[in-house]
């Protein structure tokens, strides 16, 4: 199934989004309003996003082909997941994982 958006507009402004694949869902709620600054204004790092995607290499071979500021190159954890960590245009720090096989029922 193609992933899906959804969204709710109030006044012009997005205030509830979805995206939706076959077996996922990622809400992104509200609008940040006019004092929003994002890291890269504030010069610190507010929040990390952890994702869990499969091909991990593929996805970050993908995102260096494509320029992205890479944090850490792909590597396995302790904990049972191989991740990698990018920074978007606006300094949120984004951390890419997979499950590596036989560490999780």
């Amino acid at each position: 199934m193609p992933p899906k958006l959804f969204c709710r507009v109030s006044r012009f402004r997005a205030v509830v989004s979805a995206v939706q694949s076959s077996t996922t869902a990622v809400d992104l709620m509200g609008h940040p309003g006019p004092q929003y600054r994002n890291p890269k204004h504030l010069g610190q790092h507010t929040q990390n996003v952890y994702v869990r995607i499969e091909n991990l290499d593929e996805h970050f071979e993908r995102a260096v082909k494509c320029g992205a500021i890479i944090l850490e190159k792909p590597t396995d954890q302790p904990y049972g997941d191989r991740r990698y960590g990018v920074e978007d245009p606006e300094g949120h720090r984004w951390y890419f994982a997979q499950t590596t096989a036989g560490t999780r029922d």
